[in-house]
């Protein structure tokens, strides 16, 4: 049986979702049965805020590096969780200052999890380094609940064990 679209998440809930296709489809009411994008924007501009799906840097011969070195950017989730660093390897000129739904996945065989929502901080970034601060734990997904829900698009998700 097809779990339910989630109407609300906390950072506490300790929700884990496989892939992010799992995560857009449980909360932001997508009926994707595949989806490769590091973000989704659920609302009909970027401006509003959009979900970012970031794969954290792992570390190899004690260096931290890219997941994914075909994208390249290099991104760490402080110790306590209230920051993000993005280090790019070419200044790229993002000046995005929105709200970014964040779901980390923290290692290449580890599913995506929610960390909570961030904003840039304009101050403390440079061209080639993006900081965002959490503003918040937690997300209202009821606007995307009641969108019918296709029972071919893959929605999975389990709570993990602190």
């Amino acid at each position: 049986m097809q779990k339910p679209r989630l109407k609300h998440i906390k950072v506490s809930d300790n929700y884990r979702f496989p892939y992010s296709v799992h995560a857009i489809n449980a909360c932001f009411g997508k009926n994707y049965r595949g989806y490769q994008r590091a973000t989704i924007c659920p609302y009909s501009s970027r401006s509003e805020g959009f979900a970012w799906f970031p794969k954290l840097a792992i570390i190899k011969d004690g260096e931290e590096v890219a997941q994914d070195s075909v994208y390249g950017c290099i991104n760490t989730l402080s110790a306590d969780g209230m920051a993000i660093r993005e280090r790019h390897s070419v200044a790229n000129g993002r000046s995005e200052y929105c709200v970014r739904y964040v779901f980390v996945k923290p290692g290449k065989d580890k599913p995506y999890q929610y960390v909570g929502n961030f904003k840039k901080d304009m101050e403390a970034s440079t061209a080639t380094l993006s900081i965002y601060r959490k503003i918040s734990d937690e997300l209202d997904l009821s606007e995307w609940y009641y969108v019918p829900l296709n029972p071919k698009a893959p929605l999975f998700y389990f709570q993990e064990d602190r």
